[in-house]
């Protein structure tokens, strides 16, 4: 890089202007006309005058609006629990064995009433005490249904009526396959029963044949 300076090109040694003027050594800031500034005095001087904190990066595009967060998903209902159906009766309901009464009177049944029962259930070998004794008059919610709580495999209606009940209306004194699980027997009120020895017969011979056959 040696030689004359001289002999060096305009664009070494003279730098372009703003106003498209050449200046020569020494002019700008060494003392030539103020008013007349190399391109790198003007854009240092303009960097010298921009506020802090801005840069010479492009302003950020709009990108729109940000898209909102998905919602939640809603926590699905646990399912409302089955209703529990419960029947008031007596005895221990030990070998699915139903007797239904109808005494609006009485809780469950009358002494004299249970007395009787006790013989003839006696007599096909049944205990009283192991069947389940249900007052239809106290047991207003008795239906199909509801009866299937306490799962009687047979049925023996004293009085009461079948049609309202089982939706059903049986022979008296009849052994009646009412469902696969389910022998029913439809006989008078047992008070009528104890009093007509020809009752007494016909119930007889059908409880022979529910559970002696």
């Amino acid at each position: 890089m040696g030689g004359d300076p001289k002999a060096r090109s305009d664009w070494e040694v003279t730098p372009k202007v703003s106003t498209g003027q050449e200046v020569t050594p020494g002019q700008g800031r060494a003392g030539g006309d103020p008013e007349v500034r190399t391109g790198w005095e003007v854009r240092s001087r303009r960097l010298k005058e921009r506020p802090s904190g801005t840069s010479d990066k492009p302003p950020a595009q709009d990108m729109g609006p940000a898209t909102p967060p998905a919602p939640a998903k809603e926590a699905q209902a646990s399912p409302e629990p089955t209703p529990q159906i419960s029947l008031s009766y007596k005895g221990a309901n030990n070998n699915g064995v139903v007797i239904i009464v109808n005494q609006p009177e009485e809780l469950h049944i009358n002494a004299q009433d249970e007395d009787f029962l006790s013989k003839i259930l006696g007599a096909v070998k049944l205990d009283i005490q192991e069947v389940a004794i249900v007052n239809h008059a106290r047991q207003q919610n008795l239906n199909e249904t509801s009866l299937t709580a306490i799962a009687p495999r047979k049925c023996i209606f004293f009085g009461v009526n079948t049609s309202l009940l089982l939706q059903n209306q049986f022979p008296a004194y009849q052994c009646v396959k009412f469902r696969e699980d389910l022998e029913v027997l439809d006989c008078d009120p047992l008070a009528t029963i104890a009093a007509d020895p020809s009752k007494k017969k016909l119930l007889w011979t059908a409880l022979q044949k529910m559970f002696l056959a």
